[in-house]
């Protein structure tokens, strides 16, 4: 599918207008229609509901041509999804009259312009896919070429065009994947589909059966037995050019076909199992949607591929496997084989130490029972990944419904001869039990299963998609990673970026403040539109270590934190200074409490960390060093104080302007981070420090971090007054 942005509308190609219902009449939504245009368009039988499409020759209008009115339904209704299914109309119309190319003018005045530009962009190349590999009689050729004329959206139009391009595309790719036959997906065989993907940022590494015997990875291996066919595990990895803000493991099922083992289907419950691969297909579209988009994410992708099948060795009910992680589990259903490869796949993924992992699968044919054929299973053991997760589906039209890990229900899975069985109770909460077998093997960190059976494959088809597999939830991952892969404990929340215009920074500021700690993210700030206000421990002029004047705004005692939006510490703040003046503590404590973002400079975060103040919080961390002795910036992360050792001495203070462009990024996205690595207990004790604030009043203890920008605040002669050139 070709996007072509013009200025202006040409004659020839017939030109989309969309047309809502307010009440019994036809409005105009963007480019605004004749009245009496509408009104004959309803005569004639044009009901304006979503998806319909009217053909109209506009008497009036230069083209001389037709126009597509697209009807989007009720106009209070209308939302972005709405262009979406408004998108796929128009395609679905161009592939019956054979039209090649369509013209869109679009306006900003729609409402949620861009997200509906997007929708519709995406809602296009959807509408146009048909899977006919395996047919000698190819369709007549539809649509191809699509002319944006966008107005005033400029070029930020064009980039949300061509980023939900990519997005459609991979969501075609899946679908290609899915639909093809299982002979033609066999594991070795969909794995070199992976391996296609490697390059521009993407690694792909393909563990074969002598691998997975090494590894211990027999719950695999077990499943597999019936099969001619040996499993494979995939691993892929994208690396973005930029440091990663943060990092996500999805873990994907991928039985390339069920039969149901011994335990078999009926005929006709193998008609569609070649779609049991479905998790596996979205992990794999993601990867080859992600360096075109280039997010700041570092994305790992993990797939279990193996046949299920009746084999004269294949495992039998009453067999015990042990997975990768040591754990047993007793087989009573070899159908229910999804979670038992999983269990392996999620063992592995817990070993990359990722923010957050995300397991998806076509998993019980209970989620349908449950939900119906609209929604997704979510299953999650931390709030805001599950929050996260939920808002990515409903920004990408997609649904997901939270299901709960009750724990009673765990006796279900509790076997006499293992750790844990493959089914539950007959008849009982299906998906809830599934999940809560997959939990068992995810390791410690934040998790969540999606149960995409429901989902995953639609029979009769829909406006989106033709009958077979529908490409679900490739949309609403890539979103989630759009937005930072939030919900993973130390890991950005799920929020696009806030702009700062109108935004209240506070920088509290000491009586011998650093100069550039201050002035210089306060230029940085105001160009981004931000109200910066300085807070002191009284109202007066201060003067900096290097002598330029400054005036406080307000005493910080004297003002309420629920007035700023976010607060900058710079690191001139002493412990014992901070210890003497409380209200400063106490300001930035109520700024945490409130979850606003907290950016500490140099050793401020070391003191405000370690005095307790951003409990439970995280704040952006950096450290400045001097004579190679370390004025820790430091942050708080799960309860402990984590503090840079760094092993390269920096005095540039040109690395001030990465580090103030990196803590007003965290400001714009909401909140703030930091690395957090593991370490071992001999790494522990050879590292650790007490608490700078003295015995007893910090949390210790103190643990390195590396990677963590160094800078120096002594500016070079000559150059004090001219900050904006740092």
């Amino acid at each position: 599918m070709n996007f072509v942005f013009d200025s202006r509308l040409s004659a020839g190609s017939p030109a989309v207008f969309f047309v809502s219902l307010d009440g019994d009449r036809l409005v105009s939504q963007g480019p605004s229609l004749p009245s009496e245009t509408l009104i004959r368009a309803k005569e004639d039988g044009f009901s304006g509901k979503a998806g319909s499409v009217f053909v109209s020759r506009l008497q009036s209008s230069p083209l001389h041509g037709r126009a597509l009115f697209v009807g989007l339904g009720t106009r209070a209704d209308v939302d972005p999804h709405t262009f979406r299914l408004a998108g796929a109309a128009v395609a679905r119309w161009c592939g019956d009259a054979r039209a090649s190319t369509v013209q869109v003018p679009w306006v900003s005045g729609i409402k949620d312009s861009l997200r509906a530009l997007r929708a519709f962009a995406e809602g296009v190349i959807l509408g146009s896919y048909q899977y006919e590999e395996y047919k000698s009689k190819k369709s007549p050729a539809g649509l191809s070429t699509v002319h944006f004329l966008l107005g005033e959206l400029g070029n930020k139009g064009k980039e949300i065009v061509m980023a939900a391009r990519t997005v459609a595309e991979a969501v075609n790719f899946s679908r290609d994947l899915i639909n093809r036959p299982p002979s033609d997906k066999r594991p070795l065989l969909l794995a070199a589909w992976a391996k296609k993907l490697a390059g521009r940022g993407v690694s792909v590494k393909v563990m074969g059966k002598p691998q997975l015997e090494r590894m211990g990875a027999r719950a695999l291996l077990g499943v597999n037995r019936g099969s001619a066919h040996p499993p494979v595990l995939v691993h892929l990895h994208y690396r973005p050019k930029k440091k990663a803000v943060s990092s996500v493991c999805f873990v994907g099922k991928g039985v390339t076909f069920d039969s149901g083992g011994l335990s078999l289907k009926p005929a006709d419950g193998m008609m569609t199992m070649k779609y049991d691969m479905a998790g596996a297909a979205v992990v794999f579209s993601l990867f080859k949607a992600l360096p075109i988009l280039q997010l700041p994410l570092e994305v790992h992708g993990v797939a279990a591929l193996t046949e299920n099948m009746p084999g004269p060795d294949a495992y039998k009910p009453g067999d015990v496997l042990r997975a990768l992680n040591g754990k047993t589990i007793e087989v009573l259903n070899t159908d229910a084989e999804g979670r038992v490869i999983l269990a392996d796949a999620l063992s592995y993924a817990a070993r990359l130490n990722c923010d957050a992992v995300i397991d998806v699968a076509t998993l019980t044919g209970a989620a349908s029972v449950a939900l119906g054929k609209s929604y997704a299973a979510l299953m999650s053991d931390h709030p805001d990944l599950e929050k996260a997760l939920r808002k990515a589906a409903d920004e990408a039209g997609e649904k997901m419904w939270p299901l709960p890990l009750e724990k009673t229900y765990v006796e279900h899975i509790q076997s006499k001869v293992a750790d844990f069985k493959n089914i539950g109770n007959p008849g009982e909460a299906g998906t809830i039990v599934g999940g809560l077998f997959l939990k068992q093997f995810a390791g410690e960190g934040p998790w969540a299963h999606v149960d995409m059976a429901s989902v995953g494959w639609n029979g009769q088809g829909s406006l989106l998609a033709p009958p077979g597999a529908t490409g679900a939830l490739v949309r609403t991952f890539l979103t989630y990673c759009q937005g930072g892969g939030g919900g993973g404990g130390r890991a950005l929340g799920w929020e696009e970026k806030m702009s700062l215009s109108g935004k209240k920074v506070a920088i509290l500021v000491e009586r011998d403040y650093q100069d550039l700690e201050v002035w210089y993210p306060a230029l940085r700030l105001r160009e981004e539109g931000a109200e910066v206000l300085f807070l002191g421990t009284d109202a007066k002029e201060y003067k900096g270590k290097f002598g330029y004047p400054l005036t406080v705004h307000h005493a910080v005692a004297d003002v309420k934190a629920e007035l700023f939006d976010a607060v900058i510490v710079p690191g001139g703040w002493a412990p014992d200074f901070l210890r003497r003046y409380k209200a400063v503590l106490d300001f930035v404590r109520a700024m945490a409490r409130l979850g606003r973002p907290v950016g500490a400079i140099c050793h401020a975060g070391w003191v405000l960390a370690s005095a307790g103040v951003l409990k439970d919080k995280t704040v952006t961390c950096f450290s400045a060093i001097k004579d190679d002795v370390v004025n820790a910036g430091a942050c708080w992360v799960d309860q402990e104080v984590v503090v840079d050792m760094p092993l390269i001495t920096a005095r540039k203070p040109d690395d001030l302007p990465a580090f103030v462009a990196a803590i007003i990024d965290q400001l714009k996205k909401g909140t703030a981070q930091a690395p957090h690595p593991t370490l071992s207990r001999e790494e522990r004790e050879k590292h650790c420090f007490p608490s700078p604030l003295g015995e007893g009043l910090g949390p210790g203890p103190i643990r390195p971090v590396a990677n963590v920008c160094h800078w120096h605040t002594q500016p070079p002669k000559g150059r004090m007054r001219d900050l904006s050139s740092y």
